[in-house]
């Protein structure tokens, strides 16, 4: 999670403007922003020109601003010709804007997700990176489907947010160029696959703590992944497909209901780096632990362990954590490797 992470909602400004009569200029130029939010277009006035030390300038007022509301009325659904001869009408206004600066923000988490929330998500062009935490979602949805920075956002997260569906996050697939995406600790069973195989850029999977009971196939038609993190569901079986993930460098299932680890997983995987597998049910001799060694990280601790000589030298610690000299051999390869060339 990004350090500058932003904790707001889509917060909006009032500014109050007074001019002397209606024949004083406002000392601003205004364009029309639209924005396609859902099914609807909103439009507001977005500040292009300030004079300088005029009326607007002096408000507070600065280039960028998008205004939304003039005097609590809501200009969404009025043409941009409505909205100008409205404020021109005008000798005292109360507005309600964006402000630029706002529009800039790039790391934003929403705790506790409110309806508005959301309502004007659409004004940020820059958001690179959006958490929502521990929202009991209206319906089991998040519509994000306003915003507009499709194109530049890299990292979505909904996690603790009783999500029954990928397709509980609306607009998810309209964001290609998502890199990595987490929808840990919710309620997932399964994946919809017209959904994740339109995120062609993805490289980060996180969907741990969910209620997967197989092995999602169409993560490996998701051939661009990198690192895939299944942890806390209730796979047993790992398939065959899984060979088309020939990027895949991480891959993380503790915590599930394996039994058997099959060798292609280790031995054709060719950009494999780190495989982690603790807390499941797997049983394997010496021979298995030697075809890990290639990898720079490997976990299987916490599984009922059939050892055989060379492992029973290093002793059995808890529910089967080999250890030597105090250190957890299966987290580190290259000193069980040795210990097992010792022991031979």
């Amino acid at each position: 999670m990004p350090q500058e992470l932003t904790r707001y909602s889509v917060s909006t400004t009032q500014l109050t403007v007074e001019r002397p009569g209606q024949d004083v200029s406002w000392g601003a130029t205004f364009v029309e922003n639209t924005a396609r939010v859902g099914n609807s277009t909103v439009r507001s006035l977005l500040v292009s020109d300030l004079a300088d030390n005029g009326i607007m300038e002096t408000a507070g007022v600065k280039c960028g601003d998008v205004i939304l509301k003039l005097n609590g009325e809501d200009m969404a659904r009025w043409t941009y010709e409505e909205m100008v001869d409205e404020i021109n009408l005008q000798t005292k206004a109360t507005l309600t804007l964006i402000t630029y600066q706002h529009q800039q923000t790039k790391y934003l988490l929403f705790l506790d997700l409110s309806p508005g929330d959301i309502t004007n998500i659409w004004a940020l062009n820059n958001l690179v990176s959006l958490h929502i935490c521990g929202t009991k979602l209206k319906n089991g949805i998040v519509d994000l489907r306003g915003i507009t920075c499709k194109g530049v956002l890299q990292e979505l997260a909904v996690t603790k947010s009783e999500l029954d569906s990928v397709n509980g996050v609306m607009g998810l697939e309209m964001f290609t160029k998502l890199r990595r995406l987490n929808l840990t600790h919710n309620r997932l069973t399964s994946l919809d696959e017209e959904v994740m195989l339109k995120l062609t850029s993805l490289e980060e999977l996180r969907l741990g703590n969910n209620n997967l009971n197989k092995f999602p196939l169409v993560v490996t038609e998701m051939t661009q992944l990198r690192d895939l993190s299944l942890v806390y569901n209730l796979i047993s079986v790992i398939p065959e497909q899984i060979l088309r993930m020939q990027n895949l460098e991480n891959l993380h299932l503790d915590n599930n209901y394996l039994s058997e680890m099959p060798d292609f997983v280790t031995q054709q995987l060719s950009s494999l780096s780190s495989l982690t597998f603790s807390s499941n049910q797997l049983a394997w001799d010496e021979d298995y632990v030697r075809e890990c060694f290639h990898l720079k990280l490997v976990d299987f601790s916490e599984n009922g362990i059939r050892a055989r000589t060379a492992l029973d030298n290093f002793g059995v610690v808890g529910r089967a954590t080999l250890r030597r000299k105090g250190r957890n051999l299966l987290r580190e390869p290259s000193l069980l490797k040795l210990a097992l060339a010792r022991s031979a």
